[in-house]
């Protein structure tokens, strides 16, 4: 258990963090068991398990903008809708499909959807746009990498290249700093209109989701089901290695 092995640290951080930090923390608190350890990593990063969270950071580098994106992480957490994790179970059951959404993948996706709603109260407790992530004002995509990019023939795809696909285009999508990717998208959209429009709807779907009224009809749930229906449809006569 290698997390285990950090040194916690959480008296002398939270003697660091800003006033509205405080407060969010105090606020993720009343669900989450929140704590504070130091790594030597140079980005900070989040683990939960149940509902125990450690925030990791590494003292040299600390900054309350860096901690502030992995608590809003857990933030989110806390409204109890469905995440990306729903993707990878269901896929897993699919012969095809579990070839081409991977672990990785789905952390990516559900990545990706924590970002665009949590950017808005990113911006609202005072921090710049331009430290919400690392590399924030360069290409979360390259056109070079697309444009390598070989699915297969049409009836026989490869599960992996599929698999990168999706997540090229959820990268995209789920950039903050307005960027031209017009040349990526054309790229995109030409390898496979199917699944680019598969994919389009349903990071549209996720867009509107409205995180501030999750209930028993408004959860996330339908809009996993619609993306795994789709695809499910779109492997229908495909062979996927």
């Amino acid at each position: 258990m290698i997390f285990k092995r950090h040194k916690k640290n959480d008296r002398n951080i939270e003697e660091q963090l800003d006033p509205i930090l405080v407060d969010l923390l105090a606020e993720v608190r009343k669900i989450y068991n929140v704590g504070f350890a130091e790594h030597r990593e140079n980005d900070a990063s989040i683990y939960t398990i149940n509902k125990d969270a450690t925030i990791y950071y590494n003292p040299r580098l600390f900054s309350n903008d860096s901690i502030a994106h992995e608590l809003l992480h857990v933030w989110l957490k806390t409204l109890d809708y469905f995440t990306s994790n729903h993707i990878y179970l269901a896929a897993k059951e699919n012969p095809k499909l579990s070839l081409i959404f991977s672990k990785r993948l789905c952390d990516h996706i559900g990545n990706c959807q924590d970002h665009i709603k949590m950017y808005p109260k990113y911006l609202e407790m005072g921090y710049a746009p331009e430290s919400f992530i690392r590399d924030s004002t360069k290409e979360q995509c390259s056109f070079s990498s697309i444009n390598s990019l070989r699915l297969g023939n049409g009836y026989v795809l490869s599960g992996q290249q599929t698999d990168f696909y999706i997540g090229s285009l959820i990268s995209i999508y789920a950039h903050h700093i307005p960027m031209d990717y017009s040349a990526h998208l054309s790229k995109l959209r030409s390898i496979d209109t199917e699944l680019f429009d598969i994919v389009t709807a349903f990071w549209k779907e996720w867009e509107k989701f409205d995180i501030t009224k999750i209930d028993f009809l408004n959860n996330g749930f339908d809009e996993y089901e619609k993306l795994l229906a789709d695809m499910e449809e779109w492997v229908e006569n495909k062979t996927i290695t």
